[in-house]
């Protein structure tokens, strides 16, 4: 089953995703509130560690949109330079987009 986690702590917030089976991910949707945001994001294959791709979000409270190509089963996405003071990050909304992965055989 699909699963989400967030781990807390000052200077960076993590907020890790499972997903049911492999999947290719194309977009990343993301709404904070504004104040309470991150000017920057790596996105890491949770299991390998590796940073599939680093997104640079706005101070805003508008929906943003970020184009990407992935393909992962398990990520997380690890906010850093937060707006806050106290390191405090509130997410409103998160929606990845793409296509669960297709294997093909061949014979």
């Amino acid at each position: 089953s699909s699963g989400i986690n967030a781990e807390y702590g000052g200077e960076k917030q993590q907020i890790s995703l499972k997903m049911e089976q492999k999947s290719t991910v194309s977009k990343i949707k993301i709404q904070f509130q504004g104040g309470f945001s991150a000017r920057q994001c790596d996105i890491k294959d949770t299991e390998s560690g590796e940073i599939l791709c680093t997104i640079h979000p706005a101070d805003s409270n508008v929906v943003q949109e970020f184009p990407v190509t992935m393909e992962t089963d398990s990520l997380s996405l690890c906010f850093t330079q937060l707006t806050d003071f106290y390191g405090r990050l509130i997410v409103y909304s998160l929606e990845l987009f793409g296509e669960r992965y297709k294997r093909l055989d061949y014979y």
